[in-house]
């Protein structure tokens, strides 16, 4: 990409040159800054124009990411809450004590059925006051 890429603060999208003529108000993207954006983007950022007319990326709070902060563990999307997780997990944790129980007729572990309970109580909201998930059973 030598400055093929165009940003259009109208269209609020990127345009290749080489396949197409950008809108009149594009301005040329940097191979470096573009890679940031679409990886920023690909974390969950969203796209927006600053008052330039140059393109920017923002966090789920509408915090402008500077692009040199785009790290591979980065993450710009809306956080999850402790009742999603504890949900998603939940989700997983049943599934697996199934798998290696359930399914054929022997009962989990206590280690395993204090998780499960403990996951359900902050997933369903009886349990209020853990600000953190719990530890899954080694086995």
């Amino acid at each position: 990409m030598t400055e093929t890429t165009y940003y259009s603060p109208a269209s609020n999208s990127f345009y290749d040159s080489r396949v197409s003529t950008p809108p009149s108000d594009s301005v040329v993207v940097s191979d470096a800054d573009y890679i940031s954006i679409m990886d920023a983007i690909h974390k969950g950022a969203r796209l927006s124009a600053a008052s330039d007319g140059t393109p920017q990326v923002k966090d789920a709070a509408g915090n402008v990411i500077a692009l040199a902060s785009v790290a591979a563990t980065a993450s710009f999307g809306p956080v999850e809450t402790l009742v999603q997780q504890a949900t998603s997990a939940l989700q997983r944790a049943a599934s697996a004590s199934w798998a290696a129980y359930g399914m054929y007729g022997e009962t989990p572990p206590e280690t395993w059925q204090t998780y499960l309970t403990a996951l359900r109580a902050i997933a369903n909201g009886t349990d209020k006051t853990s600000t953190t998930l719990p530890t899954a059973p080694a086995s």
